[in-house]
């Protein structure tokens, strides 16, 4: 895989070195980091001005309080997202733990599992208000607890959901097996790309 290219724009000394430091202890080989952000294409930027704009590149605005965890959080989903990604399909297989998938031109970007629907709509608020995509597809499967899952959601203030029939998303799952990745979150990946 080609490193990402990060610039940085980040003019408090201090906070510049603890984010080199975050940066290089965390995402070695996956990224190549410039504090000289002219002149080179960038997949994201970090700068600590007020938000850039910028339709080349992806931001992350920090603050001087900067939460390492939040950073690296926010990180990891914009280090997968495309380039061109400007669409969100989201696919939850509501089971007893309900696995989340979230892909943008068919890449996973990010992924997890909870045991709450009320979890789920939380941290699927969160990833939608960070990579700031306003096309947003979600498809739940119509399994045990989706129910529950959809009324959170829709507490949450998430609208474009669709029920999918989910029957074969376990069998199919052969073809898809990755090791790191947990068999409900192979489901939500399914689900995701079911029409």
């Amino acid at each position: 895989m080609k490193p990402k290219n990060v610039g940085l724009l980040i003019s408090d000394k201090e906070l510049r070195e603890k984010i080199l430091y975050i940066l290089k202890s965390s995402f070695k080989r996956e990224i190549k980091i410039s504090t000289d952000i002219r002149g080179e294409e960038y997949d994201l930027v970090i700068s600590d001005s007020k938000p850039v704009k910028s339709p080349a590149y992806k931001v992350i605005t920090v603050e001087k309080e900067l939460n390492p965890k939040e950073l690296l959080n926010k990180l990891e989903i914009f280090l997968r997202l495309p380039r061109e990604g400007k669409k969100l399909i989201i696919g939850i297989d509501p089971g007893k733990r309900i696995g989340v998938a979230v892909l943008c031109l068919n890449d996973l970007i990010s992924w997890r599992i909870f045991s709450k629907g009320e979890e789920v709509a939380s941290w699927l608020s969160w990833v939608i208000n960070t990579l700031g995509i306003k096309d947003i597809k979600i498809k739940v499967g119509g399994g045990a607890r989706f129910r529950e899952v959809i009324e959170t959601l829709t507490k949450e203030g998430l609208r474009e959901i669709k029920v999918v029939d989910e029957s074969n998303t376990t069998k199919e799952l052969p073809e898809l097996k990755v090791k790191e990745l947990d068999e409900e979150i192979l489901s939500a990946i399914k689900i995701a790309l079911r029409l």
